[in-house]
């Protein structure tokens, strides 16, 4: 669940900074940022679970060599 408020508070984060570096900009480009924002938030999110688990099986795999 902590992953999930991470990535949503940093596409939140990029969102803001979207309307207020680029205040002017069309309505339609705000909702063109949000998805290809939302896009790179999927992706990172993905990442970071790779990540995890990654580490995850890395720590099980040194406990079970070093219990031998």
């Amino acid at each position: 669940m902590k992953n999930y408020w991470s990535t949503y508070l940093t596409w939140l984060i990029f969102v803001i900074l979207w309307n207020f570096l680029f205040p002017g900009v069309e309505p339609i480009w705000d909702v063109v940022m949000a998805v290809i924002l939302s896009y790179f938030s999927i992706q990172m999110k993905s990442l970071t679970n790779k990540l995890i688990i990654r580490k995850a099986m890395k720590i099980r795999t040194s406990r079970n060599y070093n219990s031998k």
